[in-house]
């Protein structure tokens, strides 16, 4: 998978996963980050490693989001309220991350090289892409609003360093498949 064609389809997945929850058709950035992660994975030659990789990045970006989300850091605009809505809403959330974790062996690698990029890059885009999300209607940022757009400046300076490590790692530039 060449980096333009990545990019353009984590941006795909991105705003499925986004338009979708605003619009109540959450399931659509399920669908379409399945097609675009299975893609991924299909192109790397450590199949299992590169699928490990979005799995637990997709794992640990769940958590996260659920720890940030309750202490109010930002709120779904729920599709379905109680337990049920929770689950929809980080399932889409889980999928933002992993169609995130095909970027950044890929169309992001360069990031991983670059940790200070890698730390500006975290800080600037995260708090923009929740921006994005509020904008599009698909979270409500906390209040104070700047406090809840440093917290996220500050989890996404060390997410993104941190996961352009293990993609560096898990999935070495050499072992990848140029082919497709």
């Amino acid at each position: 998978m060449s980096n333009a064609i990545n990019m353009v389809a984590f941006q795909a997945a991105w705003f499925a996963c986004v338009v979708g929850a605003a619009r109540g058709v959450p399931w659509l950035g399920v669908a379409v980050t399945a097609v675009v992660v299975a893609v991924f994975v299909r192109t790397e030659s450590r199949r299992g490693s590169a699928a490990l990789f979005v799995l637990g990045t997709a794992f640990a970006g769940v958590i996260l989001e659920f720890v940030l989300s309750r202490s109010g850091i930002y709120s779904f605009v729920a599709v379905q309220d109680g337990p049920i809505g929770q689950v929809i809403d980080l399932a889409w959330m889980s999928c933002l991350w992993a169609a995130f974790a095909t970027t950044l062996p890929r169309s992001l690698a360069w990031l991983s090289r670059r940790r200070v990029a890698g730390v500006v890059f975290g800080a600037v885009g995260g708090p923009l892409a929740f921006v994005a999300g509020e904008q599009l209607g698909a979270i409500r940022l906390g209040d104070p609003r700047t406090m809840a757009l440093v917290v996220l400046g500050v989890v996404w300076a060390i997410a993104v360093p941190l996961l352009g490590s293990v993609a560096l790692h898990v999935l070495p530039a050499e072992t990848r498949r140029t082919e497709s």
